[in-house]
């Protein structure tokens, strides 16, 4: 578990999380990934088998999470609207959160302040970003076949965080 760096922000600022994740939970319960805050967290977690965004309130995606498998999943939210990804593609999730401050905390990852919640699985390539990832750029991260996945350092804006993990 990495508690370290903190995200300062103001309301309504643009952001992305984006990370390579595998989930060994057999059960519904939470699976904290990753997350700035507590109690007004702008986060991502594996809860009742989807992904999802937790900023100010929940955003759940439609793809069923299954054990094992490794996913690519994106949070962007432009100031306006928030979306979720996976695996390159839009999940079809997405709202107008509510705004919520979120100055100067800390960074956890695998699990929640103060271990009520940590993720079982494997995690990679987990970026935070204070822009909204465009498409192409989500597709990009994604990457391909020939070439694998797609390095966040190499997109013209880099992330403000960036743990590789599983490397």
């Amino acid at each position: 578990n990495v508690n370290n760096g903190t995200r300062s922000s103001d309301n309504n600022l643009p952001f992305s999380w984006s990370v390579w994740f595998k989930s060994r939970n057999s059960s519904n319960s939470q699976g904290e990934i990753a997350g700035y805050g507590q109690s007004q967290r702008n986060g991502i977690r594996i809860h009742n088998n989807v992904f999802r965004s937790n900023y100010t309130s929940d955003l759940a995606g439609t793809t069923t999470i299954s054990q094992n498998i490794w996913y690519h999943g994106v949070v962007t939210d432009d100031g306006t609207t928030r979306k979720i990804y996976i695996n390159g593609v839009f999940d079809g999730a997405s709202d107008t959160p509510a705004s919520a401050a979120i100055s100067s905390q800390s960074l956890t990852i695998g699990v929640y302040p103060g271990g009520a919640s940590s993720f079982n699985g494997e995690l990679n390539e987990l970026c935070y970003f204070d822009y909204a990832l465009s498409e192409s750029q989500i597709t990009t991260l994604y990457g391909d076949s020939t070439n694998g996945i797609g390095n966040p350092m190499a997109l013209p804006s880099t992330p403000i965080a960036y743990y590789p993990l599983g490397e």
